[in-house]
């Protein structure tokens, strides 16, 4: 990681205890989602979109993923 960026790593699953020491000991910026916290972020996005069903709300963030990829290096991101 350059100078600046801030890394994210999501899992479905959790991360042990060594993974999350190391991550502070290195004092990287780095942020680690967990299956948990995953869970939480999309069910407060279907509660937001009044939405029940989340087959739909999976298949809309699908359906619009690619058109959301950014193909700039990072860096131009950050200097923005």
């Amino acid at each position: 990681m350059q100078r600046g960026w801030i890394g994210v790593f999501v899992t479905t699953s959790h991360y042990s205890d060594t993974v999350q020491k190391e991550v502070l000991a290195d004092r990287y910026p780095v942020i680690l989602i967990n299956g948990k916290k995953l869970a939480e972020i999309i069910s407060s996005y279907m509660h937001e979109r009044g939405e029940k069903n989340i087959d739909k709300i999976l298949k809309e963030i699908d359906a619009t993923y690619e058109g959301m990829i950014s193909r700039q290096r990072p860096e131009a991101l950050l200097y923005k």
